[in-house]
């Protein structure tokens, strides 16, 4: 990929990024509160209800919020990966070039404005919920 591909290609993930924020900004802020919170209540009902069928019924509600996380978290750990891929494969441009090379190394991500969607948020949430859920039985 000569000099000219390159920059191209990175302002095209560059847009990209930037208009995957603008759209989904939002949206992914109140996904991730909104299955932080189900993730909470739901963990806490599979610990303290009584009958299997209500055991199983949390369960699957939890397992559904969970994939729903992680698909969120993974779409926006793909989208890093990649504006950082532009720059992995190309690091034997001149090194006259270094500033281009320093801009491909910028993260494109999907931000909040609290956190970033992605696989170590995910963890960090999961973190999270188990704490509160374990806050939540010291309650009960």
């Amino acid at each position: 990929m000569g000099l000219k591909e390159f920059v191209e290609y990175h302002r095209e993930i560059l847009n990209l990024g930037s208009n995957l924020q603008y759209l989904f900004k939002e949206i992914v802020f109140v996904q991730f509160v909104a299955m932080t919170l189900l993730l909470c209540v739901d963990g806490f009902q599979v610990i303290e209800f009584d009958g299997m069928s209500k055991k199983f019924n949390a369960f699957f509600h939890t397992a559904t919020a969970l994939i729903d996380l992680f698909i969120y978290s993974y779409g926006g750990q793909i989208i890093m990966d990649s504006a950082m891929a532009v720059y992995d494969e190309n690091e034997n441009i001149d090194k006259s070039y270094i500033i281009i090379n320093m801009k491909a190394q910028a993260k494109v991500k999907i931000d909040t404005g609290f956190f970033d969607a992605s696989l170590p948020t995910f963890s960090t949430i999961l973190n999270r919920v188990m704490s509160l859920i374990t806050l939540l039985q010291s309650f009960v």
